[in-house]
């Protein structure tokens, strides 16, 4: 057989292999589609004393077997860590509540409330400490990748108080209750196990000590372990990438995450926009994670501030409206720079916390 073919016939057994594996963890994972009934039937007996007891040994074979498909890993050095899993009840708790549960007294969202949150005297003094201690890493990070510091700092400020609230959930158990046992986005849940197993069979990470975020965040910047895979850096080049205990790879590392989300140098994130009553934004409102008008579309229909007269008329740019619900309507216009940061945080209330702080510390 020659080399090629037997490449092509490697390659298109081990993708059927992962269909089978996918098709008995009940999830699409890594993008592949339910198997049919043949593909099912050739996968082997369970092997009913791995893992910790509470996760189904057919799905947990299922992937075992993807992590040797795709990673190499024995099973056998993966059942010795799975062994040691404690469920996160909490965590599952927190990542799907009762559906008939009602919020319990929970204020409805408000941009004054999160901006109260966000911008207390002690997160803006000591995130002017920061920007002021850490200005050579923070202005070679503007250099490289054309964020301001005060950015950067404002999405640490937000996410961990600057790396003084990093989560308590050990982010293997966490990430495995959530993959396995969770009700909601088990896909997302497993693939981030995946990219965690991969960072701690390489040494980067201790899958036993390490601890984030209900959801599986970790360290200073709060990276997924795929983000950190993908967009961590290390920013201190002493060789290795430590989002949990290195404050210059953390703000390298979200300063590189910005600008591949669409950061722009040098180009404002946003304005508060005074609108008079017989004004109407609504043509130019969007809900979504993207700027979709013209600049020059809005500055004619609407008044805007001096400083954005000045840019290119094609500038992408939209007007998003912010929940205040005891007051008039907020509006913003807002630049492709407001939507990189919403990539970290789906949230507009979340980019509004981060660059109103940026604001406040700069």
């Amino acid at each position: 057989m020659k080399t090629s073919t037997f490449r092509k016939a490697l390659k298109y057994n081990t993708q059927r292999r992962e269909l089978v594996c996918a098709a008995a963890l009940g999830l699409g994972l890594g993008g592949f589609a339910a198997a049919p009934e043949s593909l099912l039937a050739s996968t082997k007996a369970p092997a009913n004393d791995w893992g910790p007891g509470w996760i189904d040994p057919e799905r947990l074979e299922a992937f075992f077997d993807l992590m040797r498909l795709r990673h190499g890993m024995e099973a056998d050095w993966l059942n010795a860590r799975f062994k040691l899993l404690e469920q996160q009840d909490r965590a599952l708790a927190l990542i799907n509540p009762p559906p008939d549960k009602p919020p319990a007294d929970r204020p409805p969202p408000s941009l004054s409330r999160r901006l109260a949150l966000n911008l207390d005297e002690r997160t803006v003094r000591e995130g002017r400490q920061l920007l002021a201690k850490q200005v050579l890493f923070l202005e070679r990070a503007e250099d490289l990748y054309g964020v301001p510091p005060e950015v950067v700092v404002g999405i640490l400020g937000v996410e961990t108080r600057y790396g003084r609230i990093t989560g308590s959930f050990r982010v293997l158990d966490t990430l495995a209750s959530l993959g396995f046992q969770g009700e909601r986005r088990r896909d997302f849940f497993l693939k981030e196990l995946e990219a965690l197993l991969v960072m701690g069979r390489r040494g980067d990470i201790d899958l036993f000590k390490s601890e984030g975020s209900f959801a599986g965040a970790l360290g200073i910047p709060q990276f997924m372990p795929s983000s950190w895979q993908a967009w961590g850096v290390d920013f201190d080049q002493d060789g290795r990438i430590d989002l949990i205990n290195s404050m210059a790879d953390a703000m390298g590392s979200v300063a590189n995450f910005l600008k591949s989300h669409g950061w722009k140098r040098g180009l404002p994130s946003f304005t508060p926009l005074k609108l008079r009553s017989r004004d109407n934004p609504a043509d130019f409102l969007v809900t979504r994670l993207s700027a979709e008008h013209r600049l020059g579309d809005i500055e004619r229909a609407l008044p805007i501030p001096k400083g954005w007269r000045s840019l290119s008329q094609d500038l992408p740019a939209s007007i998003i409206r912010l929940p205040e619900p005891n007051s008039a309507p907020v509006y913003w216009l807002v630049s492709e720079n407001f939507f990189a940061v919403t990539h970290y945080n789906r949230s507009y209330l979340y980019a509004a916390s981060v660059l109103s702080l940026a604001n406040a510390i700069r």
